[in-house]
């Protein structure tokens, strides 16, 4: 596809091509034509670091700098979340989960999953759950675990074990066989 300027990611949410151009904002794939989304202007100089379905036909486009904003009909506007720490954070990916939650894994703070409404539903980092704080990649398996990619390992979370975290720091000394 012809778009202007170089693109720096693509990303498919619904079925739909967001490309985001360094120079241009971001824009979209329609009848094999590249289309600016009006009003994204505002996103030039910073990096997207993923696009997600929402609800009621919006997106939530998830930067770097942990800033994030809802896509609806064309209008930008602020997404609010219990969780003000991505600001500080940074955001490296995102994944839309089955039950709609939304996972975020972060650069210097573990990983969080959101409700579709922004609460703060879980918070894992190291010596929380993680081995390690920064987080590049994340994927859902057919049996809902969640697995984490970490600077430095990999984690698997049981999102739908009722337990959470049990290891020494809660008092259970030694090793589980």
């Amino acid at each position: 596809y012809n778009t202007p300027g170089q693109n720096e990611r693509s990303f498919l949410a619904s079925d739909k091509l967001f490309v985001s151009s360094v120079n241009y904002g971001l824009g979209m794939i329609r009848n094999n034509e590249y289309q600016p989304i009006s009003g994204s202007e505002f996103l030039i100089g910073n990096v997207i670091t993923a696009i997600l379905p929402h609800q009621n036909n919006s997106y939530l486009i998830l930067l770097e700098n942990g800033m994030i904003y809802n896509l609806k009909d064309n209008a930008f506007t602020k997404w609010s979340s219990s969780a003000e720490f991505l600001k500080d954070s940074g955001i490296n990916t995102a994944l839309l989960l089955r039950n709609k939650d939304i996972a975020i894994g972060t650069q210097n703070n573990g990983v969080v999953i959101l409700s579709p409404t922004g609460e703060v539903k879980l918070h894992l980092t190291k010596n929380k759950g993680l081995s390690h704080r920064t987080v590049l990649s994340l994927y859902q398996d057919r049996c809902d675990n969640l697995w984490v990619g970490l600077n430095n390992g990999l984690s698997m979370v049981e999102l739908s074990s009722p337990f959470s975290i049990i290891d020494e720091q809660l008092g259970l000394p030694g090793t589980g066989y």
